[in-house]
């Protein structure tokens, strides 16, 4: 994190808010400058007893704003390991792995929320593997369209939380962690930033138990996506991270790999 100032969280209602030195303050009620193109691209690919990765990428010249993953009928044995874009933005790669032998057929689906570089020319500012808990900050005048994280490590701790700084107009942060918080493998954030349009801020939805949806405001379209597994049960793992197809929500879903149950979490958007 050169040349960045730190960010300290603070924790509300089991909610994560940045104190960024950015104000916080409800959006505007002007009309979005849309991002030309903006559109939600998935690939889907079976999985196994390894790893299995998809990767999705964006119509030339469209370049990625945000992204999310899916495990399908992974019944809580298969958790999602890395969720990031490349270096150039063009595709987005998810990647999921057993945490015991799966029961049953597994598929992974990776999303991409491309558009065209114009205006927001975005760009990939992503750490090294820190600890059990990373953030990743934008730089300079850039604010943050999108999130990612990567766990390393094996099995024994799962992906807890890939959220930006909610609620923020406009957000600037990305925080990554993973359960459980003492001696786990280490995370990195990654943050997709760029100029930020006029209306660009971040929402968050309160806890659900059967999975956490958040709407953006009418008129305003999904750049990017969050969500939080509430607790420190590595048992608990995230099915998905999913912007819908009219870039309206985002729908957050996790499961309990003990009992096979879903379990709350809080799903988390940037809008513009």
């Amino acid at each position: 994190m050169r040349g960045k100032r730190t960010r300290r969280w603070l924790s509300v209602t089991g909610l994560l808010v940045a104190l960024t030195g950015v104000g916080l303050a409800a959006p505007g009620t002007a009309a979005a400058a849309p991002i030309p193109g903006l559109a939600r691209h998935a690939f889907t690919v079976p999985g196994g007893a390894g790893f299995a990765a998809a990767t999705v990428s964006c119509p030339t010249p469209h370049v990625v704003y945000g992204l999310g993953g899916e495990i399908h009928n992974g019944n809580g044995e298969v958790h999602m390991v890395s969720l990031l874009p490349n270096a150039a933005l063009t595709a987005v790669t998810v990647i999921a792995a057993p945490r015991v032998a799966p029961v049953a057929p597994w598929r992974l689906t990776a999303y991409a929320i491309c558009g065209r570089d114009v205006p927001a020319t975005p760009h990939l500012e992503v750490n090294p593997v820190a600890s059990w808990v990373d953030v990743e900050t934008c730089n300079g005048a850039s604010r943050l369209y999108g999130t990612g994280a990567r766990q390393t490590g094996g099995p024994a701790a799962t992906l807890r939380e890939m959220v930006p700084n909610a609620p923020a107009f406009p957000p600037i942060a990305v925080r990554a962690s993973v359960n459980p918080p003492a001696g786990a493998p280490g995370v990195a954030a990654a943050a997709i930033c760029g100029i930020p349009q006029p209306t660009l801020h971040s929402i968050v939805a309160p806890a659900a138990g059967f999975g956490s949806t958040v709407t953006c405001p009418a008129g305003e379209l999904v750049h990017g996506t969050g969500g939080l597994v509430p607790g420190v049960n590595p048992n608990i793992v995230f099915e998905g991270i999913v912007p819908n197809l009219a870039l309206t929500q985002v729908r957050v879903t996790a499961r309990n790999g003990g009992t096979g149950l879903p379990e709350p979490t809080v799903a988390f958007a940037v809008c513009a």
